[in-house]
């Protein structure tokens, strides 16, 4: 009977024990997902306003859009190097970064914007051969109203965070 009990309690301690690191688990998931799930909201709106703003077609849309999420990644490829350094580098104050280090950003900083210029060129070319010259040059405003109509939205919604 002893046994029996002693392998009952251990059987609920594990249970329990199990329900609450699945608890936080599911409570770190839920925050990761809902982070998720407003990038991708935030992405859906935006390819619905910039295929309304450079009127795309279907046909066009689905030649246009993976060109641009392929152009996209490249870029924040890119950036990567520069964004460590710069992650590195904010943990320090100005009075401790040295001069190697600043020289260091500035390298990374002009080598990211020569590569992004290049990526730029090139993926306007392919762009181009998709959706035409005039909403090439129209997909950049585009992109700009978008982003500045995601920063009103923001700037509106924090008085009530606070």
């Amino acid at each position: 009977m002893k046994t029996t009990t002693v392998k009952f309690l251990t059987g609920l301690i594990l249970v329990i024990f199990c329900m609450s690191f699945m608890a936080e688990v599911t409570a770190q998931t839920t925050t990761t997902v809902e982070q998720k799930s407003k990038k991708e909201m935030i992405q859906a709106q935006k390819i619905a306003y910039i295929s309304r703003e450079i009127n795309l077609t279907p046909a066009e849309a689905e030649k246009f859009w993976p060109l641009y999420n392929e152009f996209q990644t490249k870029n924040a490829e890119l950036g990567k190097p520069k964004r460590e350094l710069e992650k590195t580098l904010k943990q320090l104050s100005p009075e401790q970064i040295t001069d190697q280090q600043a020289e260091e950003l500035l390298d990374a900083q002009m080598a990211f914007e020569q590569n992004h210029l290049d990526l730029k060129k090139q993926y306007i070319e392919k762009y181009k051969v998709v959706i035409g010259v005039k909403r090439t040059a129209l997909l950049f405003n585009a992109e700009k109203k978008f982003n500045n109509l995601l920063l009103k939205q923001l700037k509106e919604r924090k008085p009530e965070n606070k």
